[in-house]
């Protein structure tokens, strides 16, 4: 199958699609369009080369020469149908602003009755929250005491390479547990090794 591209009003081939109709490989195609200088790339489609419609019928291969041409009609468009057309209604969420400690904004989501959380969902919410505010509780006191190597370390060992407990979601909460626990691991570790913390 041979694909057009019609980019700037002028029409287009791959170079492997031209090297498959002349039954050649893409080497021997890309070669033979190189010496005689008929090959391309365009704007937008990265690597890939092309030949211009009107260099087609130039490339000589295995003593054929083959003509390629496209017909435009004035109007391509067949048909045309008037349709309705769709609106969907969402419901807006109303925010509220809430100022916290030190200038910190919280966004406060009052949702609507019909985007009631499941309880499941409400639960696994709330035992997020409460792993994101210990892990944060704890990663902070591992960097007081000098350790915020070995917390990176213990993200990166249960969240993946790169990845900060921050960067957290609903769907990380088993992870968060193994985390929280081996920073607590390690803070009391720190603690029992050294009084003076």
């Amino acid at each position: 199958m041979i694909n057009r591209i019609i980019f700037e009003g002028q029409v287009f081939y791959k170079l492997a699609d031209l090297a498959e109709l002349f039954g050649v490989s893409v080497y021997k195609m890309k070669k033979a369009t190189k010496t005689q200088d008929i090959q391309t790339r365009l704007k937008g489609f990265g690597r890939v080369l092309f030949v211009l419609e009107e260099n087609v019928c130039k490339i000589e291969l295995n003593n054929e020469i083959k003509t390629l041409e496209t017909k435009f009609t004035a109007n391509p468009v067949k048909s045309t149908k008037a349709v309705k057309p769709v609106v969907k209604k969402t419901e807006r969420k109303k925010t509220k602003a809430k100022v916290v400690k030190k200038g910190e904004v919280v966004e406060k989501v009052e949702s609507s009755p019909k985007q009631e959380l499941s309880k499941e969902t409400e639960l696994r919410l709330e035992k997020y929250q409460q792993l994101y505010e210990k892990g944060t509780t704890l990663a902070t006191k591992l960097a007081k005491v000098n350790e915020l190597k070995l917390a990176h370390e213990i993200c990166e060992q249960h969240l993946g390479k790169g990845k900060l407990f921050k960067q957290t979601g609903l769907g990380d909460v088993q992870k968060m547990e193994l985390v929280v626990a081996d920073f607590q691991a390690a803070l009391d570790a720190i603690y029992e090794s050294s009084p003076q913390f």
